[in-house]
């Protein structure tokens, strides 16, 4: 009994006693943490890439589609005094990608994530004003309207433009980055 209380109140011998129990419980929980920790940023990262994939190809399609329709030519007619009305049939969930990811928009960076926005709201800004009861779709919306659609249009597709080229940009860079790590090559 003497040896035991001897050695519990050898503040040395405490530490010997503790310091392995400590260090033992701390690499166990960073045992347990780091690789938790690492599969969660692994998975934020692929929902990032998801998401500004996904949303890149739904603007890029509707960019296509405004220009190989015309729709900049009809509006510019419009501005000129050409067109009387204009008219068109787009269906309520144009927007399926963009309206089912709105939620996870904060994944983006926000630089991107606002032209992103912005984007959207400029075409659903002319989108409103051409479809069935439309200001525009009904011939009351004049030169003005026409203009500012226009102009709205101009403003969404340049938008849509650089967002599709950052995206690339990116892409190339990812590419060319995982090519050099692989061949042990130093990309600038």
């Amino acid at each position: 009994m003497t040896e035991l209380k001897a050695t519990v109140e050898d503040s040395g011998s405490l530490w010997v006693v503790a310091l392995p129990a400590i260090i033992t419980g701390t690499v166990g929980f960073l045992a347990a943490f780091i690789p938790a920790a690492l599969l969660e940023r692994r998975r934020e990262i692929r929902q990032y890439r998801t998401l500004r994939a996904s949303l890149i190809a739904e603007i890029s399609a509707m960019s296509e589609l405004m220009r190989s329709r015309g729709y900049l030519e009809d509006l510019q007619a419009g501005a000129e005094g050409g067109l009387p009305d204009l008219s068109v049939k787009v269906p309520s969930d144009y927007f399926k990608v963009f309206n089912a990811n709105v939620d996870k928009l904060g994944l983006l960076e926000p630089e991107e994530a606002s032209r992103i926005v912005q984007l959207y709201q400029l075409v659903e800004s002319v989108i409103q004003d051409v479809i069935p009861g439309g200001i525009l779709y009904t011939g009351e919306g004049g030169k003005e309207t026409f203009q500012q659609d226009l102009a709205f249009l101009k403003r969404a597709l340049d938008l849509a433009d650089r967002l599709i080229a950052d995206h690339a940009a990116d892409q190339q860079r990812r590419r060319m980055g995982a090519l050099s790590a692989v061949n042990g090559w130093s990309v600038r």
